[in-house]
């Protein structure tokens, strides 16, 4: 009725509003944006519009007219909540924390239990790394509006990356009992659940229930008139939300950088809110680009389709920004995962998880995959060092001060199984110190809890030292000059972490367990040919640990050669690895081409 209107009265103010609106609504921000711009032109300034305008800028990716909007909107009506809330949101989208909180702040002054305006406080704090006082809003955002499922998701969020796992999975389980249809709740509970040592069988039933709510029943696209001639050029597709300063870029830039593009062109389907530098340099490495932060689903499997792709390799799985829902409309003949998340998507629609022995052994893993497990036999990372990454000191034997046991993991991977495995390091080296690094340890709160849960084992504050954060990767890297030996994280390993203490020289001791997140690590030894730094259980963690503590000779041959070990390796191979992904593409193909089902295989 309201398109009817228009076509009466092209320029009818409220026409446009309403269906703006409407059309807000229901997700189609472009479309909104146009008609809430239409109602602009035919009458004053607006803060509501200008409202809206802000929202569908900030969801279409287009942060500099968001911001634009929702400042106009604020000084048209600086009494509103709604104009400082908006103005707060696409400045926290804009990654300008500092101004955002100002924002937010002037919103709760006008009203201090504004639901809406608290919660985007905490998700701004959350940013800053204050953790304990982003979680305080969301809670008090919910005891005013108990049944917000974002609120309840993003309280997750931040109790996980506090380290508080078994809290965030409740807050994701909440989330979901609000919206059952969310599938990013669905998807942050499935990568959750990788922080705590659960029964693969719950972990395989979880995926394969999101899959079954989220995944089934779409329509699929037809592929008869593909071309089916085994050996001719591939269009390959990618599919991230981190093609940006982020640890999958460091893995699939040497991919992007050595494959064959002659014979297998790549299209990046980017969903990149702040593109960087790296985004640009990936970006003239590919062969397409398509920013798919605009395309809803349906249009996104579109476009992937029409582009022709043959093999689309999604790089997310169930980790933040991914887009498997438009995955699960099947928009090209062959679908795969590699990197992202560590576990099965739970789809029918992905063909392929790519691995390797070490991450998935044979004959030990398939049956917790929907997909067939691909593997790559020489590993399945292929790492590019940071260019600014500092020298590796040399004669970093002690030298007065304690041998220094280190992490630089990410704390939602710092639960009670880690602590007892480093505390038991810790009690049998003598005099031993261990050095955290991590943005979470910032919060007062937090770094109080981790000194209180390394007491309860015997091990006094004074031995336990915490580095502030570090925005530059250069000046992050030096601190490992300061460290001996690394310690990992279980059951959910480093991956980046872990490349880069190896590139300064620091040795990482790893434990493994019975699935792809806890060896990763493992994988990353073994293609450097350090496997004796390899445990099974916290028993040899401990003992390798002590063995290489008192190996002062082994330490420093390890400092000084460590990086030249790894340069040499299958780790930082990018030609090598091309060709093994190579292989690996049309090994797919030639199967899909003869009408093979997928199976299981390895290559390289």
């Amino acid at each position: 009725m309201l398109r009817h209107a228009l076509e009466l009265a092209p320029n009818l103010r409220a026409a446009h509003e309403h269906l703006g609106t409407l059309c807000h609504r229901t997700r189609r921000y472009a479309e909104a944006g146009e008609h809430f711009r239409s109602a602009l032109e035919n009458g004053p300034d607006d803060a509501s519009i200008r409202v809206n305008l802000a929202d569908c800028d900030r969801q279409a990716g287009d942060l500099t007219s968001a911001v634009t909007h929702a400042r106009k909107a604020s000084e048209i009506a600086p009494e509103r909540v709604d104009t400082w809330l908006a103005l707060g949101v696409v400045l926290r989208a804009q990654g300008e924390l500092g101004e955002a909180e100002d924002a937010l702040r002037r919103a709760l002054d006008i009203d201090g239990n504004h639901a809406g305006a608290r919660a985007a406080l905490g998700w701004v704090l959350d940013g800053q790394g204050r953790l304990t006082e982003a979680i305080d809003n969301y809670r008090q955002s919910l005891n005013v509006r108990p049944n917000h499922a974002n609120t309840a998701m993003n309280l997750g969020v931040a109790l996980i990356n506090a380290g508080h796992a078994e809290e965030g999975l409740d807050a994701y389980a909440r989330a979901l009992e609000i919206d059952p249809d969310s599938a990013v709740a669905g998807s942050n509970l499935l990568m959750g659940l990788n922080y705590r040592p659960f029964d693969h069988r719950r972990v395989m039933e979880a995926h394969e229930d999101w899959a079954a709510h989220h995944a089934s029943g779409l329509e699929q696209f037809n592929f008869t008139d593909r071309d089916r001639d085994p050996d001719r050029p591939l269009r390959i597709g990618v599919a991230s939300p981190d093609l940006r300063t982020h640890s999958i870029a460091f893995f699939f830039e040497s991919l992007l950088a050595n494959i064959d593009q002659q014979h297998y062109p790549v299209t990046c389907y980017a969903e990149v809110r702040r593109p960087d530098a790296i985004t640009d340099r990936l970006k003239a490495l590919a062969q397409g680009w398509v920013d798919t932060v605009p395309l809803d689903d349906d249009a996104l499997a579109a476009r992937i389709h029409d582009d022709g792709i043959d093999i689309l390799l999604d790089l997310a799985g169930h980790t933040r920004g991914n887009r498997l829902p438009a995955l699960a409309h099947k928009p090209a003949p062959l679908q795969a995962l590699w990197l992202g998340a560590p576990d099965t998507s739970g789809m029918a629609q992905i063909d392929y998880r790519v691995t390797d022995p070490v991450g998935d052994p044979p004959g030990e893993t398939e049956h917790w995959h929907r997909e067939k497990l691909v593997r790559i036999a020489t590993g399945l990372n292929c790492y590019v060092p940071d260019a600014t990454a500092p020298d590796v000191a040399e004669n970093r034997a002690q030298g007065g001060r304690p041998l220094t046991f280190t992490s630089f993991n990410n704390w939602s991977k710092v639960g009670p199984e880690t602590i007892d495995l480093w505390a038991r390091v810790l009690k049998r080296v003598e005099g031993s110190h261990l050095f955290l690094k991590a943005h979470a340890l910032a919060d007062e709160t937090i770094a109080r809890d981790a000194h209180a849960a390394f007491e309860a084992h015997g091990i006094s504050a004074g031995r336990i030292r915490f580095s502030p954060w570090e925005v530059q990767t250069s000046h992050h890297l030096d601190l490992y000059n300061q460290c001996d030996i690394a310690l990992d994280t279980w059951p959910y390993s480093g991956h980046t972490t872990t490349c880069e203490a190896l590139w300064m020289g620091v040795p990482v001791i790893t434990m493994t367990g019975d699935r792809m997140g806890a060896r990763v690590s493992a994988s990353i030894l073994q293609q450097v040919g350090l496997s004796g730094l390899v445990a099974d259980d916290p028993e040899s963690f401990a003992e390798i640990a002590t063995a290489l503590a008192a190996d002062t000779a082994r330490q420093e041959d390890l400092h000084r050669n460590l990086r030249k070990r790894m340069a040499a390796s299958p780790l930082c191979d990018g030609a090598a690895f091309a060709r093994n992904f190579e292989d690996l593409f049309r090994t797919m193909w030639r199967r899909w081409c003869a009408g093979d089902a997928p199976d299981h295989f390895t290559v390289g």
